[in-house]
């Protein structure tokens, strides 16, 4: 066979060989679907690290704050009724940690019980208000409280029951 016949063949081989353009651009596309899916995923690992993050030290907080009313005595307690603290851990006025106590139906001779409910609200860095108290000052209002309770609820809350 003559040399000139093997180039041929050769050079007919390697145009069958490789990939057409509508392969490498449906497998390019694909590619950066998968890329920006797991950029979305990764941003909301971020997002849902703060806010636990958060929740934690809001919730420490508030056990704390508990504790606290826990070595008061207990004719004081009213005392501390609509009161507010500031919550460590978070920049100034990013959180404020509300204290409410109240008499509870089954104050008697026999049991004397004050219910203390300690919300703590906070601002997220993407500017989400955590909790229902959206101005962060620590004072109810009826147009903060979205589910009509008559306190300020959020997901770092504790209720418990203090009796002398």
């Amino acid at each position: 066979m003559p040399l000139y016949y093997n180039m041929f063949i050769q050079m007919k081989k390697s145009k069958k060989s490789g990939f057409t353009m509508l392969e490498v651009v449906v497998t390019t596309f694909v590619l950066v679907v998968a890329i920006c899916g797991l950029l979305g995923l990764f941003f909301s690992s971020i997002i849902l690290n703060e806010t636990a993050r958060n929740t934690s030290i809001a919730i420490q907080a508030a056990q704390a704050k508990l504790e606290e009313l826990k070595n008061v005595s207990f004719s004081d307690l009213p005392t501390y009724n609509n009161t507010t603290f500031d919550v460590s851990g978070f920049g100034s006025g990013l959180a404020k940690g509300r204290v409410e106590v109240s008499d509870t139906a089954y104050n008697s001779s026999d049991y004397n019980l004050k219910k203390v409910h300690i919300s703590v609200s906070w601002k997220q860095n993407s500017n989400r208000i955590v909790g229902e108290d959206v101005n962060l000052d620590g004072a109810y209002s009826s147009s903060e409280d979205t589910n009509s309770d008559g306190e300020l609820n959020s997901p770092a809350e504790i209720y418990s029951f203090i009796t002398n």
